[in-house]
């Protein structure tokens, strides 16, 4: 079996914790996108495989992921999983949300960013 290593980081202010689960929500799924495509496409042998970090204020949830590019998969072929997440968050009219991606030639970072108002 593989083990891969998972770092997770959050910066969650308890205040906030709770004020977002008595008032703010978040589809469910959103995030999985991010995750099945780190295990999908990345160096699962790599000691710092993959990086996810939470962080959460008063009205701004940021979800990153950063992980390690396996160099030997075919990263030329493009899937819609990118593609059907952006639309579902489309079709949630509440969450006013940002995608950012960037790519070198070791990691790959998503970012999504959503962002609440009171």
């Amino acid at each position: 079996r593989l083990k891969p290593t998972v770092i997770v980081n959050n910066s969650i202010n308890k205040e906030h914790l709770f004020e977002w689960g008595e008032k703010k929500k978040i589809a469910p799924l959103v995030f999985a996108h991010f995750i099945e495509n780190a295990f999908k496409h990345g160096d699962l042998n790599h000691p710092d495989f993959l990086k996810i970090s939470i962080e959460l204020t008063a009205n701004t949830f940021r979800f990153t992921v950063i992980n390690r590019i396996n160099k030997i998969t075919n990263s030329a072929k493009k899937g819609i999983g990118l593609s059907n997440m952006k639309e579902r968050l489309v079709l949630l009219e509440s969450i006013n949300h940002e995608i950012k991606q960037s790519c070198n030639e070791d990691e790959y970072q998503s970012i999504l960013v959503i962002k609440f108002t009171e």
